[in-house]
């Protein structure tokens, strides 16, 4: 047997730059592995992608016997069944940038190892000639097409497949938050202003969803000056997941249809955010509502847990609400728009606010206009001091406050002239996964809102804090706003344009390439000389022209005739005035000889 060689063939044959680049791309591959999978470990993400990417090095350079192109494709497949077996899902901008970085560094490892192998001959033949192997700039660009083809599948297919899995399950066992961990999801009895809302980037649950809208948890009609409670807090059990709405929840019987399905991340889960009107529910433990349609949980559930909600929302513009007309049931007007504890001057500027205001719509948006002319939104806002009317406090002395001050005095503002109002509390849309289509929700994602009671309608939200300029800020929000929302739609187009302008331009040289060639003599001759050279073991370069590979072959053949070949198809090719007919026939000549061969 003969001895193993030292360097394995694929290395020595290599071209230049063959082996670096596919150590770049299993480096890039196990990078992005050790990012994805450090949830599942002790790890840092920087440091698991590190770790990794060191070992996938090694492990190329440090074994010059074994085949580079089988370490590194073994290497490839074993990281991608090491992401799947530990279930690993992006969740946030950085985990979605990770996998594409992954899929194009796995595309990459493909590319250049087919290249690689492509370039090792059979035992006793000859290795492929120069000319057959693609150029570096063309594997650069094949692997641009097959990843910006493979991040559009997995675009089209990741979405798919989520949408087809259980919409519910039980997660893993609950367990008692640690410092790293969300905030639970539940539901509180009161909501007191005195307080400052925790808020950090920890997830609290991922939500699949066609349309944005709040995730209503609480909603609260009773104020005191300083905290919210509510004035009706029974459960009914929720049976064959079917909610029953109050008769004032209008927005049950019409609306738009929406679905969402929640996946819990915190380790604790008793309350169920869900968008309003809530009429159907699917979740793996007994649920209760209340006489508002939030809904509570008879059991704790634990991360990984999924529900899905079926709601009605509507969809009334200000004029179809303006239009309304119908009377405001007694039971409303008592318990949600009866005169609110406030101070005189906050029902003097509730009344100022709405002045000249007709409908209720219009006195919504006046008092929207009110608070956004006088106050500002600031995380960072005093607190009320004791014994202090929060509403007050927030209205004219602060005049900074977050979403739930903000709402609240809207809620206050518009009790104090008669609009039925309550305030509710849970979630907004406020971050989209652009790999997966999902939500993310964090504990800073937390919000506070209005509900306004209309004729025919119902309850219809309105986010006052939309209105109030956050504290230092200019229209430099507007722009930033829409980039974040729209720049990862703008990322996908760019790649998808790119793509199909590789392959348009890549049909365009080579149509243009074989119409020059094929009908042509000058193709033919080209074509004619090229079988010569291949046939001599002297391939043509990617980048030789005609006439400089006519010298060569003059040179390595000792037929000096051979280079004025070259030169009469490049005239033919690309000069103003193409060779004659002598010329060509000349050239064909001295390819007929040089195709016979020497004489005998």
């Amino acid at each position: 047997m003969p001895p193993r060689p030292r360097v394995a063939s694929d290395r020595a044959s290599a071209r230049p730059g063959g082996v670096p680049a596919l150590v770049v791309a299993t480096a890039a591959v196990m990078a992005a592995t050790g990012y994805l999978i450090a949830p599942a470990t002790s790890l840092a993400p920087t440091t698991a992608a590190l770790l990794l990417a060191a070992l996938a090095v090694l492990a190329l350079i440090g074994l010059p016997s074994v085949s580079i192109t089988s370490t590194a494709t073994f290497t490839m497949l074993t990281s991608g069944v090491t992401v799947a077996a530990l279930g690993v899902r992006p969740t946030t901008w950085s985990g979605a940038l990770a996998v594409l970085a992954w899929i194009v560094a796995a595309v990459a490892v493909l590319v250049v190892v087919t290249h690689l192998r492509g370039a090792v001959g059979p035992p006793g033949n000859p290795l492929p000639a120069a000319a057959d192997r693609p150029s570096w700039a063309g594997l650069a660009g094949r692997v641009a097409l097959v990843s910006a083809l493979a991040v559009a599948v997995a675009g089209l297919v990741l979405p798919v497949a989520d949408n087809v899995q259980p919409s519910s399950r039980a997660g893993s066992r609950p367990r008692i938050p640690g410092a790293d961990d969300a905030t639970a999801l539940a539901s509180n009895e009161t909501l007191d202003m005195t307080r400052r809302p925790r808020l950090s980037d920890r997830i609290v649950m991922r939500v699949r969803s066609d349309h944005a809208t709040f995730w209503r948890i609480d909603s609260f009609d009773v104020w005191d000056g300083r905290r919210w409670t509510r004035s009706q807090d029974g459960f009914r059990f929720v049976d064959d997941g079917r909610l029953v709405a109050a008769p004032h929840d209008l927005g049950a019987a019409g609306g738009q249809v929406v679905r969402q399905t929640f996946t819990v991340v915190t380790p604790v889960t008793l309350a169920l955010p869900a968008a309003p009107v809530a009429t159907e529910v699917d979740a793996p433990a007994r649920v209760y509502q209340r006489e508002d349609g939030s809904m509570v949980l008879d059991t704790v559930l634990g991360e990984d847990s999924r529900y899905t909600v079926e709601s009605h929302r509507t969809t009334a513009t200000d004029d179809a609400l303006a239009a309304t007309t119908g009377p405001t049931p007694d039971e409303v007007l008592s318990r949600f728009a009866a005169p609110p504890v406030a101070t005189e001057r906050v029902r003097a500027a509730a009344e100022q606010a709405i002045a000249g205001a007709t409908t209720r719509i219009e006195q919504v948006r006046a008092i929207e206009r009110w608070m956004g002319e006088r106050t500002e939104y600031s995380i960072d806002a005093p607190l009320a001091p004791t014994g202090v009317d929060v509403v007050d406090h927030f209205l004219f002395e602060s005049r900074r406050g977050w979403c739930e001050q903000v709402a609240s005095a809207f809620v206050v503002l518009a009790r104090a002239v008669g609009l039925p109002a309550r305030l509710a509390t849970g979630y907004v849309p406020a971050e989209r996964d652009p790999l997966t289509g999902e939500f993310v929700v964090r504990e800073r994602h937390a919000h506070a809102w209005a509900e306004v009671w209309f004729p025919e309608v119902g309850w219809v939200p309105f986010d006052p804090t939309a209105d109030v300029p956050a504290a230092g800020e200019d229209s430099v929000r507007d722009w930033t706003s829409w980039l974040a929302t729209w720049w990862p739609r703008l990322v996908v187009a760019a790649v998808g344009l790119g793509a199909l302008s590789f392959v348009a331009v890549r049909w365009w040289r080579r149509s243009r390439r074989d119409r020059r060639r094929s009908p042509s003599p000058a193709g033919r001759l080209e074509a004619r000389l090229e079988a010569v050279g291949a046939g001599a073991g002297r391939a043509r370069a990617p980048a030789e022209s005609a006439t400089a590979y006519g010298d060569a072959l003059a040179d390595h053949l000792g037929a000096a005739d051979l280079a004025t070949v070259g030169a009469v198809v490049d005239r033919a090719l690309y000069a103003d005035a193409p060779p004659d007919a002598v010329d060509v026939e000349r050239a064909e000549a001295v390819l007929a000889a040089a195709e016979a061969g020497p004489p005998p």
